[in-house]
């Protein structure tokens, strides 16, 4: 009986994890998003340690060099794409919660820690830093890079996509206590949407749905101020190029 008992319960773990194994995806990896970078582990290991990190949403794993990397992003984020890399196995998180121990299973780490559970103690330790943590300005975010973001590492800091650079240097570092050096690195947007030129005037029509305030703050970081309709000429040249658009965002009040 005891015989038949052990069987049932080798089993069963066995089934729990084939959900984890199945949503594998060999010869796939995540690159440039990694939290932290672990040797000599199994990929069952590589799994758990992701687990037990908060940051933590997504893994790769090399076969050939029993080595591990746990990343900070996932191929569900928009524009996080997989790479064809051979000998290389990828796998989410969500796929391995079996994992998770119960003294681990109602967490509150953070971003920047890992769980630990044991017999004798439960709690929280720091482990890395975390992009969220980054006191960014706008326009600014954090590369892709090779390194991960284990502690004295540094880091490079970019303007986003439709942006360009006005000041300060692009590197930062995490410090050890799972903060970061200050980010100096300044961007001003440039016009996404569709540039006209009336007069002496030129105009970028944003093709996106802002709000006053927002469209201030887009207009700021331009060097640029709100459409001031001076005369009825410009307001009829205005009106005129918008109907060549095909798509722009107009929305305004009428005033004395």
């Amino acid at each position: 009986m005891k015989l038949i008992a052990l069987l049932l319960c080798v089993c069963e773990g066995m089934l729990t994890l084939k959900e984890g194994y199945d949503n594998l995806q060999w010869n796939k990896r995540l690159e440039g998003r990694f939290l932290t970078i672990i040797p000599r582990v199994s990929p069952l290991d590589c799994a758990e340690e992701c687990i037990v990190r908060t940051g933590c949403l997504s893994f790769n794993y090399l076969r050939s060099a029993i080595f591990c990397e746990l990343n900070y992003a996932s191929d569900l984020i928009e524009d996080e794409v997989l790479t064809d890399s051979i000998g290389w196995i990828y796998g989410r998180k969500e796929h391995w919660s079996m994992l998770m121990t119960n003294r681990c299973l109602k967490s509150s780490c953070r971003q920047v820690e890992k769980c630990i559970g044991s017999l004798n103690y439960n709690g929280c330790s720091l482990s890395q830093c975390h992009p969220s943590t980054l006191n960014l300005r706008p326009n600014v975010e954090l590369s892709k890079s090779n390194m991960s973001l284990d502690f004295g590492n540094t880091h490079t800091v970019v303007c986003a996509e439709g942006s360009v650079p006005s000041g300060g240097d692009g590197n930062v570092q995490c410090l050890w206590n799972a903060s970061w050096t200050t980010v100096n690195l300044k961007c001003r947007s440039t016009c996404t949407g569709t540039k006209k030129n009336i007069g002496n005037r030129e105009y970028c029509y944003m093709r996106e749905h802002l709000s006053w305030s927002l469209a201030k703050e887009q207009c700021s970081l331009l060097g640029a101020h709100l459409l001031e309709i001076d005369t009825w000429q410009e307001n009829y040249q205005i009106s005129q190029q918008l109907q060549s658009l095909q798509r722009v965002f107009c929305e305004g009040f009428f005033g004395i």
